[in-house]
């Protein structure tokens, strides 16, 4: 017997709902601006100009889609969805930015002392610029010690 269901024709993606494509543009928004986030206080933390510079182009790019979502008129639901990701982003400009802005500084101040390390071969002048004081040997400490 035959069951009373007649053949249909399988579906394809095409026969799905569409999603709006801002819908994808908030999402990779959302990711970007996460990046974005966790890129500037990382770039403090280890001093890398090269992050902050990553994570204020993330930013920027987080808040011309959400812009350019919210210029295509979305649903109530995402259009706040749409503004918090904007807002954040906006944030994660001024942090990136001031993380950059602060990298680069420091990196202007320690280029010459490394610079000049690596030409003379003397790295101990780093801790000298850097007001560490390096370890001497101490003249009165006994030789006894394996490391001489």
């Amino acid at each position: 017997m035959m069951s009373e269901t007649p053949n249909r024709a399988p579906k394809t993606p095409y026969d799905e709902p569409r999603r709006p494509a801002s819908l994808g543009q908030l999402k990779s928004a959302q990711t970007l601006v996460t990046v974005a986030t966790i890129a500037g206080p990382v770039s403090l933390l280890i001093g890398g100009v090269v992050l902050s510079t990553v994570g204020l182009v993330c930013a920027i790019l987080a808040v011309v889609k959400a812009r350019r979502a919210l210029a295509e008129g979305l649903e109530p639901g995402l259009k706040v969805y749409a503004s918090r990701i904007q807002r954040s982003g906006i944030l994660s400009v001024i942090i990136c930015a001031l993380a950059l802005v602060l990298n680069a500084i420091a990196l202007a101040t320690v280029l010459p002392a490394m610079m000049q390390a690596l030409q003379t071969g003397d790295l101990s002048s780093l801790y000298d610029a850097a007001g560490i004081q390096g370890q001497q040997p101490d003249a009165s400490a006994p030789k006894d010690s394996i490391w001489g």
